[in-house]
């Protein structure tokens, strides 16, 4: 296991790896993964192989040493390295991604140890989750509140001596978020004076705790933005920039400058600037490896396409600006499928609906299942480039979350107010005999199965392909013709195979 950290420690970028170089990679990863499920006492060093893994942004990885390590400690009988431990595992993995098992398996634990210390730390992860993975704003405030009403009854020296999070710190993060929920609230619906008396009264206790004053001089600007005070917001938004661009160690912070550039540009109509600015955010991100900022530079984009105003909305030539670098982003984070595959699908759905409706059955709407084919995977977009690009297997965690991005991309869609592509994106894994998910259900649109046919055979027949050698057409229509009425419509078969002989 030393040998193993010395090369973590050694590695620089798993992003300039060769392919080869990445396989060898992570069969070291799943093995190391193996060895620690397999310990009955905790590991050694672990705090410092979690920092390496997250170093490389595997997070996953990381989370899971944390829950193996928990895991050890409860069987050694110690509640509270077993408690801060689960802390960690749960913290990780949810600033990275959403897996509804581990969720629900939080709010358990939120709920039981309630009255201890950990109780608004619990419920703090429940309001986040709520509140950056699920959208529900008002429900993350609640639980932001309950959690800071728990943490006020906690004397801080109490608190910090279990060593898990300053206790200043964590009422800083509730204050933040629950700031930020009104402001996304505000943002969507429209002026609230309620709302705007609470961030008010927000801003003020941030400030009396808060030592790095960027990220409050941010809240401030968003405020501003949400309240239509733009030279207000300009003027504080100059001051941030230049603390920000003349600070080499403040780099970490220009995704989230650049974003705030960005909303700040949409809420003058500068819609050129704003559509320069989300790009520049987003690539920044993803450059740092920063999977939550990517996640929630995403989130504005979908939120500033969602409101339909006449200078940006989803139909404009901004708006189709957006749509597409979003789409393209795939291409940065899923080396094996990415923009092409989206466009391929996308073109391949068209061509077997064409087919469908030929051989005798109901009449598609073309542009419509096109334009659902290059959506279908934007739910990729919120999975970590390291599990989209496994070039083994994925193990529990990654396979769940990955399972998860049809759900993603429904939300996405939903989001932006297309509740009908919503329900192609989700149900695009789903097979007519229950064995799909993310659900199991056994009636998928057709438009959704042919989506989720045309996915399989892009997929299978790709140079690229992971785990497997690809498959020649040929193959491929032969594979598909033995699940012919057992996971897909006898007819979308028979129209798969025909759109792809004639191509």
């Amino acid at each position: 296991m030393d040998r193993f950290l010395k090369e973590l420690q050694k590695t620089e970028d798993l992003l300039i790896m060769t392919n080869e170089e990445l396989y060898r990679f992570a069969k070291q990863m799943d093995e190391f993964i193996g060895y620690i499920k397999a310990l009955h006492t905790p590991l050694k060093n672990h705090v410092k192989f979690a920092r390496e893994l997250l170093r490389l942004g595997l997070s996953v990885d990381a989370a899971i040493l944390y829950r193996e390590l928990a895991r050890a400690h409860r069987e050694t009988g110690s509640e509270r390295d077993y408690l801060r431990s689960l802390y960690m595992y749960y913290e990780i993995l949810l600033m990275t991604l959403y897996i509804p098992t581990v969720y629900e398996e939080l709010l358990k634990n939120a709920k039981e140890y309630e009255q201890t210390v950990f109780g608004p730390l619990f419920h703090y992860l429940s309001g986040f989750t709520q509140h950056f993975h699920l959208f529900e704003y008002e429900k993350a405030y609640e639980t932001y509140s309950h959690a800071l009403e728990l943490l006020d009854k906690i004397k801080p020296k109490e608190f910090n001596r279990y060593d898990v999070v300053k206790y200043r710190d964590l009422k800083l993060l509730l204050l933040s978020n629950m700031t930020d929920t009104l402001l996304r609230a505000i943002f969507k619906g429209g002026k609230n004076e309620e709302y705007i008396n609470r961030i008010k009264a927000h801003l003020e206790e941030l400030k009396k705790i808060e030592t790095d004053m960027l990220f409050l001089k941010i809240n401030e600007v968003e405020f501003n933005l949400a309240t239509e005070n733009i030279q207000e917001a300009a003027k504080i938004l100059m001051d941030i920039d230049a603390k920000i661009m003349h600070d080499k160690t403040k780099r970490h912070m220009l995704p989230l400058l650049y974003r705030t550039w960005a909303l700040f540009s949409w809420r003058r109509q500068d819609t050129e600037g704003a559509v320069n600015y989300f790009k520049r955010a987003l690539r920044e991100a993803i450059q740092l490896q920063d999977e939550m900022r990517q996640k929630e530079i995403i989130d504005t984009i979908v939120l500033v396409l969602s409101m339909d105003t006449p200078y940006i909305n989803l139909f404009s030539k901004e708006g189709k600006e957006l749509l597409l670098y979003l789409l393209s982003t795939l291409l940065a984070k899923d080396w094996y499928l990415g923009e092409d595959h989206s466009k391929k699908v996308a073109e391949y759905s068209k061509k077997v609906a064409e087919a469908y409706e030929f051989l005798g059955g109901v009449s598609i709407n073309k542009g419509k299942i096109y334009l659902a084919g290059l959506l279908h995977d934007t739910g990729k977009l919120y999975i970590p480039w390291y599990i989209l690009n496994k070039p083994i297997k994925p193990i529990d965690l990654e396979w769940e979350s990955m399972k998860y991005h049809p759900t993603y991309g429904a939300i996405i869609m939903r989001k932006m107010g297309m509740p009908e592509f919503a329900r192609y994106v989700e149900e695009h894994h789903e097979r007519i005999d229950g064995s799909g998910y993310p659900y199991g259900i056994k009636k998928p649109h057709i438009i959704s199965q042919i989506i989720g046919i045309v996915d399989d055979f892009a997929a299978a027949t790709s140079l690229t392909r992971k785990y497997e050698k690809p498959l020649t057409k040929e193959e491929a229509l032969e594979e598909f013709e033995k699940q012919k009425g057992i996971k897909f419509d006898a007819g979308v078969v028979d129209a798969l195979k025909f759109a792809m002989t004639n191509l």
